[in-house]
């Protein structure tokens, strides 16, 4: 059963993710980082569930947006819609940029 602080680490050693565990859930503080040490998200976890403020930081460590639950139940879902809704529009756009692998030529010819 899982219980207490949880540290992941990027290999330079260097902190990726903090959390913590009770009864086998995630629970309390959660926050992970970028590789430069960046903070990217600060929120909390209430047994198992996402709950209260999220906020969410940029690469250059400025606050991009910030998200709300409540025991797991996105309070302002319209951002996460918002963020999907611009995802979606930059592979769309990209859609025919990057060539289609050649799945005849993945594996070469071993004549």
């Amino acid at each position: 059963m899982k219980y207490g602080i949880w540290l992941q680490y990027f290999e330079d050693g260097s902190l990726r993710l903090i959390s913590s565990y009770a009864n086998d859930k995630i629970d309390g503080p959660y926050q992970v980082y970028t590789a430069p040490g960046h903070l990217a998200i600060d929120g909390n976890y209430t047994l198992g569930n996402m709950d209260g403020k999220w906020d969410f930081y940029n690469e250059n460590g400025d606050l991009e947006y910030q998200l709300f639950y409540d025991h797991g139940k996105a309070l302002n879902d319209s951002i996460l819609e918002e963020k999907l809704r611009k995802f979606i529009e930059e592979l769309e756009k990209n859609l025919g940029t990057i060539p289609e692998p050649d799945f005849e030529n993945i594996i070469p010819d071993r004549n």
